[in-house]
Parts: C-alpha cells; sequence; structure tokens
C-alpha cells in the first residue's frame, strides 16, 4: 500500500477514549530511549507477555535525620535491585514457512 510520506493511513490511527493512541487498535508507548526517527529501532513492536522480570533481594531501605537535622528534616533511601530480558533468546523458525516469529521486532533502518 503506497502511502507517501505520512507513513500510515489516518484510518489506522486513532485515539481511545483514555487518551491513548493507537495503531491497529494497539497503544503507541513514546519514551526517551528510543533511537532517531528513521534510525535502527525507533519503531518497537512489542509483546512485554514474553518479558521476564524479577526482583533480586527485596529493597533495602535508610533513614537519615541528619542531614537536614537544623530544618527537621528527614532523607529517606530505597535500593530495589531488579533485571528482565526476553523469554526468547532468538526468533522462532517455523516448522512450515520461512518467516522467522519473534513478541519484539524492530524497524528497519530508513530513509
Amino acid at each position: 500500500m503506497a502511502v507517501g510520506t505520512a507513513a500510515l493511513e489516518p484510518r489506522y490511527v486513532t485515539f481511545g477514549i483514555d487518551g491513548v493512541m493507537r495503531i491497529k487498535g494497539r497503544p503507541v508507548i513514546v519514551n526517551e530511549f528510543s533511537s532517531a526517527l528513521g534510525d535502527l529501532g525507533d519503531i518497537v513492536l512489542a509483546d512485554f507477555s514474553d518479558y521476564l522480570y524479577w526482583e533480586k533481594a527485596g529493597m533495602d531501605s535508610a533513614v537519615s535525620t541528619e542531614l537536614m537535622f537544623l530544618y527537621d528534616e528527614s532523607v529517606f533511601r530505597l535500593i530495589a535491585r531488579c533485571d528482565g530480558q526476553t523469554a526468547l533468546a532468538d526468533a522462532i523458525t517455523p516448522y512450515k514457512g520461512a518467516n522467522d516469529q519473534s513478541p519484539f521486532v524492530a524497524l528497519a533502518e530508513r530513509a
């Protein structure tokens, strides 16, 4: 489907009642960690149900009343250690077919 410079036809982009932009019904999440527009990884299609996340050793906390003693202020510090990765190490090649399948797909670099 030729769309010119607009990238997507307007019928595919909608806004839900909650104000979230959706492309073909899927929510769009914008963040500051993505690549520049047009580079590899600027748009990623992700299924986060296949993402593993775990916490290590609970949460540590500390309180200090000495930092701002003259102003009756306390300082709290919380440390949480966590990690995450995809459930699959590589894309899956189907038994019948040549197109690899993956829960995380990044668009290629474009001009």
